[in-house]
């Protein structure tokens, strides 16, 4: 077989349009030309494959799995084989839902596993406020430390930006026009576009004044360099887009400004994603090196509180990526390998136990110098995440999927017992450990 295609189907996303009942014998999928190779035709008819499935396996749409409806075995979507209908040539598509795209755009990935990235040095306000003066790093933190951490904090803000208000934008546009080359308009339209404030992408500039400071960071400097231009051409063409449904453009023009908005944005966005993966997967190596070393200054310097704050979210990150490799989402939330997840859960849940221990003395609070808002506001966001990582588990152990409704709604972060509300909570308790003092 040729032309070898991996990791460009979803179902039942906006980039697939699923035509199948119940039990039907065969699927018909219509995928987004750039989806499958250049030879093949934009709708190209989808089948079974039955050297893989079997004769009596089937799609079931309140699963979203494959099953054999004789024995009701349910097989994950990434396991299943299909092939283009061709008449000389074959070319396999597996199906990967943590990898699917339309054009190149996987911005609805973010509604599976996208968080914020841990900033670091917050010890460094306790050892500072007393010891230090203004001009001088902290005690016990050399002056390539301090400069070291302030760039890390630089780039993880960038990625903040990007993996939050960003994608939010992102998301809540393509969620209404669709990802295709040409927007999905509907009857009685009505659209509140989001913006991205100059305050916020502040961050992507001071990211970027930081690549030829050293210490080097040999993979990420590249990547901020390169990602600069692509995300200010995005957040250009956003800025339009935002003044042109502000001002109800469409109304004068009958859309035309914009469905050639539309396209810009998907061009944009098509090679901003590109850099932006890249980013992410370098500054992901990066955070893991530079996260257990302050880890380490922390249990060193005695930092108890601090220390076990950043356990539980390292602990809690690596619960988000074991659901996440599974390839687990709401619409497949019942096949989690609770194994495999229970050991990360425990770790995490052990984390938070250990934390809300030592919070109970007040002396080493004052010790530690940290403010009793914020590291209450942290342990209040952290307590959420956590209970939300329990509600997947009650939905598993009453084996209640996430509704039809559910799944079409726009708000699956806010849906009790799925990965989605666990990473957006997560996120928050990112935001609030970063803001820690």
């Amino acid at each position: 077989m040729d032309n070898f295609v991996q990791g460009s189907v979803g179902v039942e996303d906006a980039m697939i349009f699923l035509h199948s009942s119940d039990w039907a014998s065969n699927i018909q999928l219509q995928f987004i030309q750039q989806m499958i190779p250049k030879s093949a035709k934009k709708n190209e008819s989808v089948a079974l494959c039955t050297t893989e499935l079997g004769e009596k396996d089937a799609f079931d749409s309140k699963s979203r799995n494959f099953k054999n409806f004789a024995t009701q075995v349910s097989r994950p979507i990434h396991q299943i084989t299909l092939k283009l209908n061709r008449c000389f040539s074959q070319s396999v598509l597996i199906c990967d839902p943590l990898n699917y795209s339309a054009g190149g755009i996987t911005i609805l990935r973010k509604l599976s596993f996208v968080i914020a990235i841990i900033m670091l040095g917050a010890m460094l306000s306790a050892c500072s406020a007393i010891t230090s003066t203004v001009g001088q790093a902290p005690a016990g933190v050399t002056s390539g430390e301090s400069k070291e951490i302030e760039k890390y904090n630089a780039y993880v803000r960038l990625n903040n930006l990007m993996t939050g208000r960003i994608n939010e934008v992102l998301v809540h546009y393509f969620e209404k026009f669709g990802v295709d080359t040409q927007p999905v308009i509907e009857e009685n339209f009505s659209f509140i576009m989001l913006g991205v404030a100059e305050t916020e992408r502040e961050v992507v500039d001071k990211a970027n004044g930081y690549t030829a400071s050293q210490p080097a960071f040999a993979n990420a400097d590249p990547l901020v360099i390169k990602l600069t231009p692509v995300l200010k051409d995005l957040l250009s063409v956003l800025d339009d887009m935002k003044a042109y449904y502000d001002t109800r453009g469409y109304v004068d023009d009958d859309f035309a400004k914009g469905k050639q908005l539309h396209t810009k944005l998907v061009s944009a966005n098509l090679a901003y994603e590109t850099v932006a993966n890249q980013y992410f997967t370098a500054l992901h190596k990066l955070g893991n090196e530079q996260r257990l070393a302050e880890l380490q200054k922390l249990k060193d310097a005695d930092q108890q509180i601090r220390y076990n704050a950043l356990k539980f979210m390292i602990d809690a990150e690596a619960t988000a990526i074991e659901m996440d490799e599974q390839g687990i989402t709401a619409s497949n939330v019942l096949q989690l390998d609770m194994t495999k997840f229970k050991a990360k859960y425990d770790i995490m849940t052990a984390d938070l136990s250990v934390l809300m221990t030592i919070l109970k003395d007040k002396e080493r609070i004052q010790k530690e110098g940290i403010n009793s808002f914020s590291i209450e506001s942290y342990v209040n966001s952290a307590t959420e995440a956590k209970a939300a990582a329990s509600k997947i588990i009650e939905r598993i152990n009453k084996k209640e999927p996430v509704s039809d409704s559910d799944l079409n709604g726009q708000f699956l972060n806010t849906t009790d017992g799925t990965p989605e509300n666990f990473n957006y909570l997560l996120s928050k308790a990112v935001e609030r450990y970063n803001e820690m003092n």
